[in-house]
């Protein structure tokens, strides 16, 4: 009986797509005459694109058994929100009711004709004016009655569909290059930015106010002079160097806000204003209207110290609260299993790629340094990821540029 049984239910839940029946040998064949709707079998995933402003889920009901249908049966739906609770208790999770006014139910009821197996498709249409993106909203919608004396199958009664808006993709185009300190051809270096056309550009190695560079020459002001429509924040890894300064500069098309400076030490250790540590910045960027966290970092060549480094940037940066984040700069590791990586990864960072091209040294590459990475990888797409040519270094700088470009989904 166990046997027939499940071949019979697997037919039943094969209905809408099943032209022909054939009577099993076995009795009990009224048992298995029910009406149901074949998508309650799983949780049903929409996901949509906000531009759209609305779309349409449909519904329906089935007829199972081992004939067709043996007279007209009318079949009666409604949206129950009360279900959402239930549903989140049973299955542990914690999605959200669909509100009514997002909902359009015009036709809540259909008919499985006579020597059919399945209703017409009902539409419902949703707005998506006012929804949260990705927030996952829950419609559960159930057959409230069945005409006839043909039964329900109340296991198969209610169908739930996940509801969730995603934004359009924002492209973001991030540059990242150790130009090495000395080299203060900013008029190449600007040109090399702006050729590119990238929304965020992270500058290594770069001297404010030294006597190497010159005691009055303010290379970061210098070169955002060179960049209109770019704003910028200068990050010291040493704050008293040859009467001036040296670290990494941050330039960005988008308005910088929530600004944090850090420099990296081994904790204990003296953070004297001579001693080089690892340049941290953290940052909230506006793109029209919508904010990415951004952080920014040169790590140290050696890995205890490193390894410090990356203790003390998971701590600023925190665990991953679900908003979009990306991390640029030099990593100092390979990007497939190297210890930055590693260590990044239990906050929910991951690199672009793990089979990068390396990008130093610019003579003979072979090793990896800048790299971008982002968290949680559900709210970015990779567009690409180029390291840059020779050409794109200015003096005697040892690395070559990386292009990254990012959709993002806020």
């Amino acid at each position: 009986m166990k046997k027939y049984f499940l071949i019979l239910y697997s037919l039943l839940l094969l209905g809408p797509f099943w032209s022909c029946k054939q009577a099993p040998d076995v009795d009990y064949t009224e048992e298995y005459r029910t009406v149901y709707m074949a998508k309650a079998v799983d949780l049903q995933d929409f996901i949509f694109q906000q531009s759209l402003g609305s779309n349409k889920i449909f519904v329906g009901a089935s007829y199972g058994g081992v004939d067709y249908a043996p007279e007209d049966i009318q079949v009666q739906f409604e949206t129950d929100m009360s279900l959402v609770s239930q549903y989140n208790d049973q299955y542990g999770t914690n999605f959200l009711p669909l509100p009514l006014n997002n909902i359009t139910f015009v036709k809540k009821d259909a008919v499985i004709k006579k020597g059919d197996l399945q209703t017409d498709a009902l539409p419902i249409d949703i707005d998506f004016a006012g929804l949260s993106t990705f927030t996952s909203y829950l419609l559960p919608v159930k057959i409230t009655s069945v005409s006839g004396g043909v039964p329900l199958k109340e296991t198969l009664r209610t169908t739930y569909f996940r509801i969730e808006v995603r934004s359009d993709p924002v492209p973001v185009k991030i540059m990242s290059l150790g130009k090495g300190g000395t080299n203060n051809d900013m008029d190449k270096l600007s040109q090399i930015i702006l050729d590119a056309n990238v929304d965020i550009a992270l500058i290594r190695e770069i001297d404010k106010n030294t006597t190497r560079s010159g005691s009055t020459s303010d290379w970061p002001a210098i070169l955002a002079q060179k960049l209109p429509g770019y704003q910028y924040v200068f990050v010291p890894s040493i704050l008293a160097y040859q009467g001036g300064q040296y670290g990494m500069a941050v330039y960005t098309k988008y308005a910088m806000s929530n600004v944090q400076l850090y420099r990296l030490v081994a904790k204990g250790t003296s953070q004297a204003d001579n001693t080089e540590r690892g340049p941290f910045a953290t940052m909230d960027l506006d793109i029209n209207g919508k904010k990415l966290k951004l952080a920014t970092v040169h790590t140290n060549t050696d890995g205890p110290t490193r390894a410090t480094q990356l203790g003390e940037m998971i701590e600023i940066l925190g665990d991953d609260d679900g908003k979009p984040s990306v991390l640029v700069g030099n990593m100092n590791a390979n990007p497939n299993g190297g210890d930055s990586y590693a260590a990044l990864s239990g906050i929910g960072f991951g690199p672009v790629c793990t089979t990068c091209q390396p990008n130093f040294s610019v003579s003979n590459p072979a090793s990896w340094s800048d790299m971008t990475l982002y968290r949680p990888s559900g709210r970015f797409s990779v567009v690409s990821h180029v390291v840059g040519t020779a050409q794109q270094v200015i003096g005697t700088g040892t690395h070559l540029p990386i292009f990254t470009t990012l959709n993002v989904y806020f």
